[in-house]
């Protein structure tokens, strides 16, 4: 006669959800199939309380019956091993809802991320902050840009930030168009500057691809205005700006010029 439940077999029907109390309960009644409540007390020295708890719930799943006279009377073993085959059904269809209900959440989660973030700036301390934004992230610069009209917006800044930007290591790829103040600057080597010009090229702004943001930023009208997107979009822009380097290279009205 066994006397106690196998250290495996406890376990198991632990994983089935079975508690402690109810394991304890059902070596009892499978060994004798039926008892009075006072018996299983007795053999496993549970309480009344906890006894009446753990055959209440055994009776839920509908392994025990509760007759007269107190008396407790187990399911069969076919009838044990049909519950399990059932709860591995019923648990299957949560277990496969649960999956396509996550799968559509994990799917939105990842279609929030495509959306990307913006942040607006407004005038000229709002686009400075922009430049330190550039500095802060610390990767090189891509994008269209005329400096003579960065002057006119931000003055002196523009030759502030330039320093930092040298002394970050932070390098730049520049489209802009050909006047005397792009043609300057695109002279002084030490400026960690590559420069193609454009013949064809108006710009009342700039468009700054950095590390993972894209900056779009215009001088047009009384206060400048500048937009951040950060995300997924960056690429567009970077695709966008690599064919026009290529295209610019390529054109004989064009000449690049490289600084070191």
């Amino acid at each position: 006669m066994i006397n106690s439940l196998p250290l495996h077999t406890r376990q198991t029907l632990k994983s089935l959800g079975f508690t402690e109390t109810e394991c304890s309960l059902l070596l009892p009644l499978f060994t004798q199939k039926k008892m009075s409540v006072r018996e299983l007390s007795k053999q496993t020295a549970l309480s009344f309380d906890a006894l009446h708890y753990a055959l209440r719930a055994l009776e839920k799943k509908k392994l025990v019956g509760l007759k007269k006279h107190d008396t407790v009377e187990v399911c069969s073993s076919q009838e044990f091993l049909a519950w399990i085959e059932e709860q591995k059904r019923v648990n299957a269809e949560v277990y496969d809802d649960a999956k396509s209900t996550l799968r559509t959440f994990l799917s939105s989660v990842a279609e929030a991320t495509w959306k990307p973030e913006v942040i607006y700036y407004e005038g000229v301390e709002g686009i400075k902050a922009i430049y330190e934004d550039m500095l802060l992230e610390g990767k090189d610069i891509y994008g269209w840009r005329d400096i003579e009209k960065l002057h006119s917006a931000l003055g002196t800044y523009v030759d502030e930030y330039i320093e930092k930007r040298i002394k970050k290591g932070i390098r730049t790829y520049g489209i802009m168009p050909r006047n005397p103040t792009n043609i300057e600057y695109s002279k002084k080597k030490r400026q960690l500057r590559n420069v193609r010009f454009s013949d064809h090229l108006t710009i009342e702004g700039e468009i700054r691809i950095y590390g993972s943001k894209v900056a779009v930023i215009t001088f047009h009208g009384k206060r400048p205005v500048g937009f951040v997107f950060s995300g997924p979009i960056t690429a567009l822009f970077q695709g966008i700006f690599d064919h026009a380097w290529q295209c610019e290279n390529a054109r004989g009205s064009c000449r690049s010029l490289v600084g070191g």
